[in-house]
């Protein structure tokens, strides 16, 4: 079977665009992610508005990328190999892997300490319920005259 080489072409075109695209999502993605760190950094709070950026941002690469897989998959290995938009979306996506790499612990010490401070106030709401239940028995209407 012979291929029509414009359709070729189109397609290539095509998955050039979508991979561009994709570079563009992902750098967004990296600067949002060197941002919510150097907020870890800064101590004045800021990183819940960051983190939702960097959710929506993960869905939009989520959903774009399942059709990028779907054309990639149509593009014979050596054509990608030699696509410069190939090689910087996959060096993008290292650099983005080694930045949740330093992230995670980050994240999970600050989610430890805010777990232990959870469980601290239960155990002080626990406490104060305690002592208001005792001080209602003791201030009740039949305890004092009228």
């Amino acid at each position: 079977m012979i291929r029509d080489h414009s359709e070729d072409s189109s397609t290539s075109l095509q998955v050039d665009k979508a991979l561009q695209v994709s570079i563009e999502r992902y750098s967004a993605l990296l600067e949002l992610m060197q941002l919510v760190s150097a907020k870890f950094s800064d101590q004045n709070g800021g990183v819940e508005t960051l983190a939702l950026a960097l959710a929506e941002q993960q869905q939009r690469i989520e959903a774009e990328d399942a059709t990028l897989l779907t054309q990639l998959e149509r593009i014979p290995p050596a054509e990608l190999e030699a696509s410069p938009f190939f090689h910087k979306r996959l060096k993008l996506m290292g650099e983005i892997k080694e930045m949740n790499d330093l992230l995670l612990p980050k994240i999970n010490a600050i989610m430890a300490l805010v777990f232990q401070e959870i469980e601290e106030l239960k155990c002080g709401r626990n406490a104060v319920s305690g002592y208001r239940a005792q001080g209602q028995r003791t201030t009740s209407k039949r305890y004092f005259p009228a």
